[in-house]
Order: structure tokens, then C-alpha cells, then sequence
């Protein structure tokens, strides 16, 4: 994200944004198989309409301070901190994830739903 935002070469943007549009989809698929395979499916309804709900409004919220934060900065730096907030975000989601088991988790699940 933060090399798309400094780019100036059309081609490479345009292959960046694939890149990442196919690791998006492929990271998204991956984590709702392991979400599916983990909460009881009794529970799956109200699992991803809270997650949408989430979804859509940080999206409006970042929609709502990119606007804000362009009328003030260079589209890039704007463009280029996003990218870092991403970064940072997708870096903090995998060490707070590396401590969860999907077995021990699975199994928590279970339990509690007997």
C-alpha cells in the first residue's frame, strides 16, 4: 500500500493494486474457513453480521478522516500513511493471532455451547 501511494509509473500501480486485491481475497477466504471451521454453526449469522458491521463502519470512519486529513495534505502522504496504518494493523492481527490454537480454541467453543 505505501509503495501504490508513491509510485508514479502507472503499469506498476496497476499491478501493485492486483497483488493486493488477490492476497485480500485469498487472506479473506483463509480466515473465514478457519472462523467456520471453529464457532459452532449456530453462531455463524451472528458472528459475521457483527463483523460486517465493524467492517463497514471503520470503513466510513476512515472514508470520514481521509476526507478531512486531504483538504490539509499531499493525497500521497495521506495515500502513503494509510498504507502504514494497514501495515501496522495486519502486523498487530498476526502476533495477537499467533497465540490462539485452533484446536484449543475449537474445542473452548464447544464446550461452552453444551
Amino acid at each position: 500500500m505505501t509503495t501504490i501511494s508513491q509510485t508514479k509509473v502507472f503499469w506498476l500501480t496497476a499491478v501493485l493494486l492486483g497483488m493486493t486485491a488477490i492476497f485480500s481475497g485469498v487472506g479473506n477466504t483463509l480466515l473465514d474457513t478457519v472462523v467456520m471451521e471453529t464457532i459452532p454453526s449456530n453462531w455463524h449469522g451472528i458472528y459475521f453480521g457483527i463483523i460486517s458491521m465493524l467492517s463497514n463502519t471503520y470503513i466510513g470512519v476512515s472514508m470520514f478522516f481521509t476526507g478531512i486529513a486531504l483538504e490539509w495534505f499531499n493525497p500521497r502522504l495521506v495515500g502513503m500513511f494509510g498504507g502504514i496504518m494497514y501495515l501496522v494493523a495486519g502486523t498487530f492481527f498476526l502476533l495477537w493471532s499467533l497465540k490462539y490454537s485452533l484446536h484449543q480454541e475449537k474445542a473452548k467453543l464447544i464446550e461452552k455451547a453444551m
